[in-house]
């Protein structure tokens, strides 16, 4: 009896809308003699994962060639099967088995001998339509019996199995995790599989196993990981016994684990701006301020830390700027994990902020110099513990650095060099804490973490953003499941809601944390367990723990309550109630809260997309993984909802404009109160807010499903539209029954940064010339924004990352432009007759490189107005700057209130000045004004008559055909600029004229302005 497996390496695999097709060798059988009645060989194939949906064909390959395919029709009797000359070799019947997947195709030889032995066959898979999976797989055995055509096909994971990968989390030294791995069974018969042997070292039980398992079909074999008390690498493999008779196939299921301690570093920004209320103003009591706030939020952290890695690992906290510790700047030391962190929450309660913001100093401080070997701050510098420990930074500023070396933001630094995750949140509005500083920090320290994880508490006016955000922090630092996370609200008219959530086996331990804005010992909160008991302060059974602070309420239930080992008969699993309730109160606004149940557990789900920056234009792929002991659900019904900002604060308060003197006067009160903690954005933030302009944080929400994809085995969404730079999230919820059939609910939020790539053509870019003390002097001006108008807002004072770099000139200090509208000013000074190459660079994107300036002893200016047009005015004598011949000779040493307004839509024609040759340019100066106020150049080629033949060319009648002779050359956006007349005009111009097409006639004070349209200082040839 012979058989043969095919195609015996891996599956036959076909996609949706294609053919595959595979050759086979027929079986000898002496023993079936033609027309016989008997089959002389079988065919058993299966398909695997189940859902037939292809059609299958069958052609012969001879000497003479490979014959017609014939279209098998199952269970529709015999068929025959042609050579490639026509005659018929064999009848074949394509049954069905009663065995799920499993089909038999029998055949039948024909003619005067048996012509099977040594022929080749062809079997054809064809996937015409869209139904069934991307893609579906096969497998068969060829046999001179039925039954020896069943055979099953052993199939082990091809990779090791990571564990800690699986299961989406860190793995801890000294503790258990289960862990499922699939075994596969890719033969036409059941597989039985036996025995499981440790084949090597390693700390891996079995725990339970499935067999038999049916063809096509998957079996989950679940272990048990017991990780050793040593940070390392743990590997393990298993042989399984089976009864799969084919030599080669894959029967060992392999392991891999990486386990190490905790590390733990907050890094708390303690500077003089933490003594502010949330909302940055000035806090009468203590408990108004950003530091009670985040006391109370570290408060919450450091016990949840405690409940789910009690002796795990170690944690400090370190403060910048170094106002106080030992040594200065650590609150507290490098310190096991205790039970009870009531000394830490003390030390942190008891710190009084000051100071600038040294964010640079304290990174440094908290994980080590960059550069410097085996400085590791107050991390681990072990080499063990920094190649396996899981070492994360949270970091929390509520400012901009603004003191020593900035903070570096390099993955080298991070990752490769100290081994650290850093994980950031800020606390507070744009402008006034640096957003973008910390999202570069936490996309640096990403690390191998699926997404990076910068956290915006906002200013918290109205919500309880920093207890969240740092709940969040320790849930991605732990890789902690989320079960529910949403807000409420009490009243008077309703002074108790109650949230029920699902606790389900696999969860090994919870925590419920209820948390509010400001004190109130109205608040209480309670649980009710699926037993009907009720927890509260005064009746919590063995294996729960409550706490209570002044703005939070938190239980946590370890492993032994969750199980009940009082009476293991009644775990508590199944639905658990939060119940909070609050006294009648005179003040009529609603109570807000918000509540967070996190677990430890071996149902997870991880969201993520993409690794690296995002800028805007970008679409964002969301994926959700999700899985119980590390094993895909793809039966879940999850949904997201994609949050997308309406508005950018950045774009908002760079178009807002704020009169001089009210910019004064927010310095003036901000630097009496903030030392020097603060940026020029803040200031202009501030005044917006004392003229009564709020910005809307208002967001678009759309509510999809997500579609699981079984290639990659995640659920995919995408956030398409992402044009205005800001904070985008994603909040999925996924909700199933396991497979015991007991309902869970899982949630994740991710929040992904998309910032402006700055771009060349969108970028405006000013010069303004004048001569000071001999030597040519310019300022220059420049817009950077993306190719969606999103402006680049950043403080040179504190970020580095514009460089004007001149050679040949002495170049000052890049500032903001005193409108923080978005534009920066730099000065450059060279010899009037050595202009420099000037090279402007924007978060690494180049706006120009190697530009020369103008020789200005080398233009001829214009000399003569043909033609002035006044545009409009917004009222009757706005306009101050009428005269046409202020535009005539060289810019440079006018006074500066010397140039002409064109008026909305005015213009203006100047002719050519005699010069040697042939004009090949010409510059327009642009006096510089408060908004840019764009305008449109024409020419007259050399050929056509001049502006001043114009009135007599009206009365000859062709005044129509001369106006066909301007000849658009260029338009600008309100900057001084050079246009090339070399492709429009080779043989020189009679008239240049500027056309204003901006129509502006107010001021950004909407106030009649003194100069409107676009405004010139001189028109210059070359």
């Amino acid at each position: 009896m012979a058989h043969q497996v095919y195609p015996n390496a891996t599956p036959l695999a076909v996609a949706t809308g294609a053919t595959a097709t595979q050759s086979f060798s027929a079986v000898a059988d002496a023993g079936v003699a033609p027309n016989s009645g008997f089959s002389a060989m079988f065919v058993h194939f299966v398909v695997i994962g189940g859902g037939m949906v292809a059609t299958v064909g069958l052609s012969v390959v001879t000497g003479a060639g490979t014959g017609a395919t014939t279209t098998l029709v199952l269970d529709g009797g015999l068929q025959s099967v042609v050579t490639a000359g026509g005659a018929e070799i064999a009848s074949v019947e394509y049954l069905s088995t009663g065995v799920a997947n499993v089909f038999r195709i029998d055949f039948y030889p024909s003619g005067a001998t048996n012509d099977l032995p040594g022929t080749t066959w062809n079997l054809t898979f064809t996937r015409a339509g869209a139904a069934g999976p991307p893609t579906q797989r096969y497998t068969w055995v060829v046999a001179d019996s039925a039954s020896e055509s069943q055979q099953p096909w052993i199939h082990a994971p091809d990779a090791p199995v990571d564990v800690g990968t699986a299961l989406m989390k860190d793995l801890l030294t000294g503790q258990s995790y289960d862990v499922s791995a699939t075994v596969d069974n890719w033969g036409t018969k059941e597989l039985t599989v036996s025995t499981l042997v440790m084949t090597t070292q390693g700390d891996y039980t079995l725990k339970t196993k499935t067999s038999p398992i049916a063809p096509g079909a998957s079996g989950v074999f679940t272990f048990t990981f017991k990780s050793p008390p040593e940070a390392g690498a743990h590997p393990g493999a298993f042989t399984l016994g089976h009864d799969d008779p084919t030599p080669g196939h894959d029967a060992v299921v392999d392991f891999t684990a990486s386990t190490g301690s905790i590390e733990v570093v907050l890094l708390l920004d303690a500077s003089g701006s933490m003594s502010w209320r949330p909302n940055g103003t000035t806090a009468t009591n203590p408990d108004q301020s950003r530091w009670y706030q985040l006391a109370q939020a570290s408060g919450n952290f450091l016990h949840t830390l405690s409940h789910f890695a009690s002796t795990q690992g170690q944690f400090a906290v370190v403060l910048f700027p170094k106002i106080t510790g030992g040594p200065p700047g650590v609150l507290v030391p490098r310190t096991k994990i205790p039970a009870n962190p009531g000394s830490a929450i003390a030390a942190i309660n008891g710190v009084t902020p000051s100071g600038g913001t040294p964010m640079g100093e304290g990174v440094d401080q908290a994980a080590g110099s960059p550069g410097v070997p085996n400085s590791h701050g107050l991390f681990s510098g072990a080499e063990a513990d920094v190649a396996h420990n899981h070492r994360w930074l949270v970091l929390m500023s509520d400012g901009y650095h603004n003191q020593g070396s900035a903070p570096s933001e390099q993955a080298s630094y991070y990752v490769d060099e100290k081994k650290v995750r850093a994980i950031t949140v800020a606390y507070g509005d744009e402008g006034e804490v640096d957003h973008g500083r910390l999202q570069r920090i936490a996309q640096a320290g990403q690390g191998a973490a699926a997404a990076p994880v910068f956290l915006d508490a906002g200013p918290n006016d109205l919500g309880t953003g920093l207890i969240g955000q740092f709940n969040v922090a320790l849930k991605e630092g732990l890789a902690l499941g989320s079960i529910i996370d949403p807000e409420g609200e009490l009243t008077n008219a309703k002074p108790q809601s109650v949230h029920p959530f699902e606790v389900t086996a696999h969860d090994r331990k919870v925590s419920v944390t209820v948390h509010w804005l400001r004190p109130d010992k109205r608040v209480e909160v309670e649980l009710i367990s699926p037993l009907g008991e009720v927890i509260t302060v005064q009746a919590q059974p063995d294996g729960v723990r409550r706490v209570r602070s002044e703005l939070y309420i938190s239980y946590f239930l370890d492993e032994d309550g969750l199980l009940n080992v009082k009476d293991p008969a009644k775990p508590r699993h199944g639905t658990w109630r939060i119940v909070v309730h609050r006294g009648m109160s005179d003040d009529k606004v609603p109570f807000r809260y918000a509540y967070q149940v996190l677990t430890d557990s071996g149902l997870g789900f991880a969201l993520t997309t993409t690794p690296g920056a995002h800028a805007t234009g970008d679409s964002i792929d969301v994926r959700g993984r999700l899985a119980i002991d590390g094993l895909p659900i793809d039966d879940a019904a999850v949904v997201v909802v994609l949050e997308s900002p309406v508005d950018s604060i950045l774009n908002w308060i760079a178009r807002n404009h704020v009169p001089a003197d009210l910019m004064k006067k927010a310095a003036s009160e901000i630097r009496e109160r903030r030392e020097k903690d603060f940026t020029a954005m803040f200031v202009k933030l501030w005044a917006l807010r004392e003229m009564g302009l709020i910005f809307n944080d208002a967001t678009v929400k759309q509510k999809v499903p997500m579609v699981y994809d079984p290639t990659d085995q995640v659920y995919r969404a995408t956030i398409p539209d992402t044009k205005i730079q800001g904070t985008y999230a994603a909040y999925a919820i996924a909700r199933g029954d396991d497979p015991a059939g007991n309902p869970y609910r899982r949630e994740r939020r991710l929040e992904v940064g998309v910032s402006p790539v700055p771009d060349r053509a969108s970028s405006p870019i000013d010069f303004d010339y004048s001569i000071v003390d001999g030597d040519m002097n310019v300022n220059i001006r420049f817009w950077p924004q993306d190719r969606f108008g999103n402006v680049i807002l950043i403080d040179p004072s504190f970020d580095d990352r514009i460089v004007v770099r001149a050679w040949g000139g002495k170049v000052g200090q890049v500032q903001m432009h005193p409108d923080i509208d978005g534009s920066y000013v730099v000065r450059i000074q060279y010899p009037i007759k050595s202009p420099p190459h000037v090279d402007i660079e924007v978060l690494g994107v180049s706006l120009l490189h190697g530009f020369q300036l103008l020789v200005l002893k080398d233009l001829v200016f214009a000399d003569q107005v043909s033609k002035l047009r006044l545009g409009a005015e917004a009222a009757p004598g706005a306009n101050r700057h009428t005269d046409g011949d202020a535009v005539l000779g060289d810019p440079t040493p006018k006074p500066r209130d010397v140039f002409v307004s064109l008026g909305a839509y005015g213009d203006i024609a100047v002719a050519a000045p005699a010069m040697a040759g042939p004009a090949r340019a010409v510059t327009v100066f642009v006096q510089p004004e408060e908004v840019l106020q764009s305008y449109r150049v024409e020419v007259l080629p050399a050929a056509a008559r001049s502006p001043t033949d114009l009135f007599s060319a009206v009365k000859a009648g062709v005044l129509k055909a001369l106006r066909q002779k301007w000849i658009p050359l260029g338009a600008s956006p309100g900057v001084t600029r050079t246009f090339s007349l070399v492709r429009v005009a080779p043989n020189g111009v009679s008239a240049v004229r500027v056309v204003d097409t901006s129509g502006k006639t107010r001021g950004r004070d909407r106030l009649p302005s003194a100069s409107p349209g676009v405004s010139l200082r001189g028109i210059g040839f070359r």
